[in-house]
């Protein structure tokens, strides 16, 4: 296993003041294989090891994800599969709002790992599309009193699927390494949390909205 910090301290510019958000050390555990990393951290939640919000499961296999409905997640060698909790406060938006995070920090963090020209899209409700191709999943649990993010984003290779257009980064740019893109995604989550909770549901719909 592998722990290590994000580096991503001032990666984005918040408000109209141009405030900056501190990221967190926002520590991320990488494991080469589990079965699933939203399985993992409800687990440890249910147990007295428990997980602290800030901290990132990241597997290079998952041999038993999910996505919703109860669909599988296509695993393909070289994407990201990672999960992370947040705990809920009173006053706090509704649970399921998170998505709208999730999705908002995905299509960040990408945006940030292609740079300038690349056509990104957000979908209602979740779905990050690259060149209108489905670029990842997400998938949120609650587990007394924290809400489980799981997040699939397609970095190497996209699965192929009889409904609908897939997408990786690797069609437009060199894949970005696991590790790496994770760190970026950790700082972006967390600036997305932190307006979703400050600034409160409005400013997240808005901000998912104009993309």
């Amino acid at each position: 296993r592998n722990t290590f910090a994000c580096p991503h301290r001032r990666l984005y510019a918040s408000g109209q003041q141009g405030r900056c958000l501190a990221v967190p050390r926002s520590l991320i555990e990488l494991v080469a294989q589990t079965g699933s990393t939203n399985a993992d951290l409800a687990t440890k939640l249910r147990s007295s090891d428990g997980w602290a919000e800030g901290h990132w499961l990241v597997a290079r296999r998952q041999i038993a994800g999910r996505g919703r409905q109860g669909r599988e997640w296509f695993d393909g060698a070289g994407n990201f599969m990672g999960s992370t909790v947040v705990a809920l406060a009173k006053g706090s938006p509704p649970p399921a709002t998170l998505s709208f995070v999730a999705a908002l920090a995905v299509h960040d963090a990408v945006a940030v790992t292609l740079g300038d020209g690349a056509e990104l899209a957000l979908k209602w409700p979740n779905d990050v599309l690259l060149n209108q191709g489905k670029l990842s999943g997400i998938l949120l649990e609650m587990v007394r009193d924290h809400v489980i993010v799981g997040i699939g984003v397609n970095l190497a290779r996209a699965p192929d699927l009889p409904d609908r257009k897939t997408a990786a980064l690797a069609d437009v740019a060199p894949p970005a390494e696991v590790a790496e893109f994770g760190e970026a995604l950790a700082a972006a989550f967390a600036r997305r949390l932190d307006d979703w909770r400050q600034r409160g549901l409005a400013t997240t719909l808005a901000a998912f909205l104009q993309r």
